[in-house]
């Protein structure tokens, strides 16, 4: 399976939306946020200086990363991102 990244543009908003509600579900968090407050909050992420990727196989996208770089105030010149991990839900 090859898999590459594509960034997210606001006509991914839907799916977006869904694949975070989807997130949330399997998480069993307690996030209070209903459909329409998700995709407002994922509109914000798309159109401020957070990045948001789609991780694609073949037609199908299969995951998404959210991220934004910001300065380390102790060291300007490096620039990080963390990652979550986490055990993947097993399907069938």
């Amino acid at each position: 399976m090859q898999l590459h990244l594509r960034d997210a543009t606001i006509d991914d908003l839907e799916l977006l939306t869904d694949m975070n509600r989807q997130l949330i579900e399997d998480e069993g968090s307690s996030n209070p946020m209903n459909r329409e407050q998700l995709k407002q909050r994922m509109r914000d992420w798309l159109t401020s200086d957070w990045k948001v990727d789609l991780l694609v196989s073949g037609e199908d996208v299969v995951g998404y990363a959210l991220y934004q770089f910001r300065s380390n105030v102790y060291r300007p010149e490096v620039r990080e991102a963390y990652l979550r991990t986490g055990s993947a839900r097993a399907s069938g």
